[in-house]
């Protein structure tokens, strides 16, 4: 009996040591996915970050060569057609037959529209004061 008692005590203490072993073997399998998969998303991020820096680096290189390229005249040369007036680089036609003691603001700007224009207003606040 002794004999069987020592092989039980061995067996048993080979099934830990094995089982130990099985533990330690699938953590470390966890422990290498989990490394894989945080590289593989590292890797998604840096993917995701040179496509948007070359991206914003094109579109402001594409707005520099359009603003270079882009000149304002510093004034612009109006040709006005008879009856219109130039004022200020702008052209401008008085419609005083139509309304001789004026009109209200709808009604001026449809005699406008039905002239091809559209009813001038002043923008500018020195426009207002007499």
């Amino acid at each position: 009996m002794g004999s069987y008692y020592l092989l039980t005590k061995w067996q048993t203490h080979l099934n830990l040591r094995m089982k130990n072993h099985l533990v330690q073997m699938r953590e470390k399998k966890r422990h290498s996915r989990k490394v894989i998969f945080l590289s593989i998303v590292a890797g998604i991020f840096v993917v995701l970050g040179i496509i948007i820096i070359s991206t914003v680096a094109g579109l402001l290189k594409a707005n520099e060569e359009t603003d270079s390229t882009t000149e304002i005249p510093d004034e612009v040369i109006v040709e006005c057609p008879e009856p219109w007036l130039k004022i200020n680089s702008s052209c401008f036609m008085f419609l005083s037959g139509d309304c001789p003691l004026g009109c209200p603001w709808f009604t001026a700007a449809e005699l406008c529209r039905n002239a091809s224009g559209i009813l001038a207003e002043p923008k500018i606040l020195q426009y207002w004061r007499t």
